[in-house]
């Protein structure tokens, strides 16, 4: 039986954390291998600095940067832990752009067969203005995706 490359979409969120669960008590095989995928949100960078205000504010920008990483690396460590705990083979990998854009592109790249996610569970009049990442990847995708509600 060949091996196949599941990408688990995972941020902070109980979305991410249902969408996980859901993968490991419905989906997982037994030869799976995991693709964990975290879209590191891109910081909010003054274009000023408040303790010099006409100097760049790289000080402001190296902190952001700083809290953002940490906070991708505590999601990715709360995932790498729970794959850990089941014995389930991974890889993490943390991505830059636009959520959607960056779930369809890393599972290209790593040869994912299946894409799994957790989505929010907008009204289709939200959807519609604010967008959904997991709308985004399901009609973007060439593989098969699941999406798991909220209310499993």
């Amino acid at each position: 039986m060949e091996c196949r490359r599941v990408l688990i979409a995972v941020d902070g969120s109980d979305y991410a954390e249902k969408a996980f669960e859901f993968y490991v008590e419905n989906i997982r095989k037994e030869k799976d291998f995991l693709i964990l995928v975290h879209c590191a949100t891109p910081p909010k960078l003054p274009l000023l600095s408040f303790s010099e205000p006409l100097a760049l504010p790289a000080d402001e920008w190296l902190n952001s940067i700083v809290t953002e990483n940490k906070k991708s690396q505590t999601v990715m460590e709360k995932f790498e832990l729970l794959c850990e705990s089941i014995k389930i083979p991974k890889k993490t990998l943390i991505a830059n752009g636009k959520p959607g854009q960056a779930i369809i592109e890393t599972a290209k790249t790593e040869g994912a067969n299946l894409i799994v996610m957790g989505t929010r569970g907008l009204n289709t009049m939200r959807r519609t203005f604010v967008g959904s990442v997991s709308d985004y990847v399901l009609h973007h995708s060439s593989i098969p995706v699941t999406i798991v509600p909220p209310k499993v």
